[in-house]
């Protein structure tokens, strides 16, 4: 059995004027502790001093979304992101799930390479470290050394002609 669920047609009950109130139909869902876990991010590249989302998805034993309730457990101090990243909100044990998924924001840091991420949390089923890798690169378009001197030799070249033409002009006359 995966989630249970339960379509509640209304609550019902009387007033002090013996009135029936009932409540509009609602939808009961049910999950339950945290036994596995994956972490993920929004994209797989940042630039330089992007906001990034790292995400903890978690899940019971039946492989059912965890309940609002379940916590991650033994997080504090066991999440580590590279490249000089830092959290928005630091990730803390007392962090709970929404409907089985618990984000957090990073500020991703401003030197450019590939770094990786790892989580740990040992209050679930699943104690095993998870690790991803991202890559930090430049907001902004870099020309190497060999562009610039494409681009002089052109120009030069460039020169070289417009002085030709001016001479065959002078010396037409």
């Amino acid at each position: 059995m995966r989630q249970s669920q339960v379509q509640l047609f209304a609550v019902a009950g009387y007033n002090t004027a013996l009135d029936l109130v009932a409540s509009p139909a609602f939808t009961v869902t049910c999950g339950g502790v945290l036994d596995t876990w994956t972490i993920s991010t929004d994209k797989a590249s940042y630039a330089t001093g992007d906001i990034g989302t790292l995400t903890v998805t978690g899940k019971d034993a039946n492989g059912a979304m965890v309940t609002d309730i379940a916590t991650l457990a033994g997080i504090t101090g066991n999440v580590t992101i590279g490249g000089g990243a830092s959290f928005v909100t630091t990730p803390v044990s007392a962090d709970t799930f929404t409907k089985g998924v618990k984000t957090y924001k990073f500020l991703v840091g401003n030197t450019e390479g590939s770094y990786g991420a790892s989580v740990t949390i040992t209050g679930a089923t699943d104690t095993t470290a998870k690790t991803l890798q991202y890559k930090v690169a430049s907001g902004t378009a870099t020309v190497s050394n060999a562009d610039v001197l494409k681009s002089i030799v052109a120009l030069i070249a460039s020169i070289n002609k417009q002085i030709q033409a001016l001479q065959k002009l002078i010396l037409k006359r």
